[in-house]
């Protein structure tokens, strides 16, 4: 299992076991500590009898890397056997495979994985801070099995801006008994590449 920033859930290597589990989102707020749980939802598990191409799940997306973040990539297809999951960049018109160091994270953590070569059996990408030079780069996922392949194209954007706050004024005087009016400014703020 895998939990995405974005709430995502990633199984991988589903198995029959997974049919019989329930899963269920458990959102908890950071300021009031309110928490929300979803309803159940199911795994239904089928076994292919033949091969079949892989085919995306996930689709072409923008997505953003937002200052020192680490930025999560998923691409899942379906197909038999199990697609092996390849990433490149495209710089300059020409398809650059991602070195293996950079292919894969380990389900549940941040932890980089890698393969000798190259590919992985989990459809994920971590891209950690300053490995796109880039203010946009255009990534591409392979998915691929003996019976075919697919490919998506993800474009990151990388940006330099975060957000702070402000009260202002900083130092307020006011009489005893009277009212102090804060003002919570939420604005844009360059971050270090």
């Amino acid at each position: 299992h895998h939990a995405l920033p974005d709430g995502r859930l990633l199984v991988h290597a589903v198995s029959s076991a997974d049919s019989f589990a329930t899963y269920r989102c458990h959102v908890l707020h950071a300021l009031t500590q309110a928490t929300a749980l979803s309803p159940a939802a199911r795994i239904t598990v089928h076994d292919p009898r033949e091969t079949m191409s892989p085919r995306m799940v996930t689709k072409s997306d923008t997505l953003q890397q937002i200052g020192s973040q680490s930025l999560v990539v998923p691409c899942v297809a379906h197909g038999h056997p199990v697609p092996q999951y390849r990433w490149y960049q495209n710089r300059g018109g020409m398809q650059v495979a991602l070195p293996p160091t950079s292919v894969g994270i380990a389900p549940g953590s941040m932890t980089r994985t890698s393969t000798p070569q190259g590919s992985s059996d989990e459809g994920v990408l971590l891209l950690e801070p300053g490995r796109l030079q880039d203010t946009v780069a255009i990534i591409t996922c392979e998915a691929d099995n003996s019976a075919g392949r697919d490919t998506m194209e993800i474009r990151v954007e990388r940006s330099t801006m975060g957000l702070i706050v402000t009260v202002q004024p900083q130092v307020l005087v006011v009489d005893s008994g009277t009212e102090g009016r804060l003002h919570c400014l939420l604005g844009p703020h360059h971050l270090p590449p």
